[in-house]
């Protein structure tokens, strides 16, 4: 990514290299907006899709008026401001649009809600009556007969499928500063990943034993239910 912060004295140096006066386009200042993108990277990707557009703008303000006097410093503007500046705003959106797709697909998705994440053990004590009704019939022949973990098989590989997904989501345009919460969107996905695997690992209990078993190892890791709050902060801090 550019270093913006360090690009306004790139632009100084050659503006005045070339001759061109501080002030000559009229209510321009690329200076100025260079220095509201460097700044934006901070606040989040809202604020530097703004100023993203708002420095294509002015480089494109600035090349018109400058163009036919100066041609070399309107093609400097145009490979090392322009050019970036548009990068950057196409970077900005694909990652808002990541941020999109995993509020809608994951954070906010009634597929994680986690009410499906624990099974209905409420319907244990109706397993346990029917193994008893019928001394033949396995625990994992029971469950099955009554639907107890239908909905995980349902919803399972459909959010597993969900978490690889956003692992393999690429960030274009990284905000500096925010490597917590890229870190914690990552752990969100990872614990998503696992916690399907371990429930789906769960409705596969040949025994009551191996049932239990399970729910204790699950209750005992931070669940996908946990790092939501950690994934929810950080799609607000990046989007500022």
């Amino acid at each position: 990514m550019t270093d913006w912060s360090g690009l306004r004295k790139k632009w100084t140096e050659a503006r005045d290299k070339a001759g061109v006066k501080k002030g000559s386009v009229s209510g321009v200042s690329l200076g100025d907006a260079i220095d509201k993108v460097a700044k934006a990277q901070a606040k989040g990707y809202t604020s530097l899709a703004k100023a993203a557009k708002d420095m294509e703008e002015a480089a494109d303000k600035y090349k018109a008026k400058i163009a036919k006097a100066n041609p070399a410093t309107a093609k400097w503007i145009a490979d090392h401001i322009s050019k970036e500046a548009s990068a950057l705003s196409k970077g900005v959106a694909l990652d808002i649009g990541n941020l999109k797709w995993i509020i809608a697909n994951l954070v906010n998705s009634g597929e994680v809600s986690g009410e499906w994440i624990f099974p209905d053990e409420g319907k244990l004590q109706n397993v346990m009556a029917l193994m008893k009704t019928d001394p033949a019939l396995t625990f994992a022949e029971a469950t099955k007969r009554l639907n107890m973990f239908y909905a995980v098989e349902k919803f399972g590989p459909l959010v597993a499928k969900r978490a690889i997904d956003m692992k393999a989501l690429t960030w274009h345009a990284k905000l500096p500063g925010h490597d917590a919460d890229y870190t914690d969107l990552g752990e969100f996905a990872d614990a998503v990943l696992s916690d399907v695997k371990l429930v789906l690992q769960w409705s596969k209990a040949a025994s009551l034993d191996e049932f239990g078993t399970f729910g204790r190892t699950l209750r005992s890791k931070r669940t996908v239910r946990d790092l939501r709050l950690y994934a929810q902060k950080s799609i607000k801090a990046l989007l500022g």
